[in-house]
């Protein structure tokens, strides 16, 4: 009998955390884009930032469906609507480029 109130009390717990996931790649490569940070905004007004991990996938607690915001360095930043679970989002690289870049060093010798 306790075995099956534990199991009950578990299954309970359990499915009241539901946990999101989506992935986010380049459209051009389809590359997974590690530390791309996701703003999220759900529907009842919750929010959560997560950071992408190596598969490009982000997890959150804020249950679909949501907004996110992804920002990625030298990527357009771009809102999208979740409405699935493991939903793909592409993001298109920005096309600026740096005609130059000048890096300064300065030296202070320890007294």
């Amino acid at each position: 009998m306790k075995q099956a109130i534990s199991l009950l009390i578990f299954m309970i717990a359990s499915s009241a955390v539901a946990r999101s996931s989506f992935i986010i790649r380049d459209t051009e490569s389809g590359e997974a884009l590690i530390g791309a940070v996701g703003h999220i905004k759900g529907d009842d007004n919750q929010t959560d930032q997560q950071i992408s991990d190596a598969s490009g996938q982000i997890i959150t607690d804020i249950p679909i469906p949501f907004q996110v915001e992804i920002r990625y360095v030298g990527f357009e930043t771009k809102t999208f609507r979740i409405t699935k679970q493991g939903q793909i989002l592409n993001l298109k690289s920005d096309d600026i480029a740096l005609d130059e870049l000048v890096v300064t060093f300065h030296f202070h010798p320890l007294s």
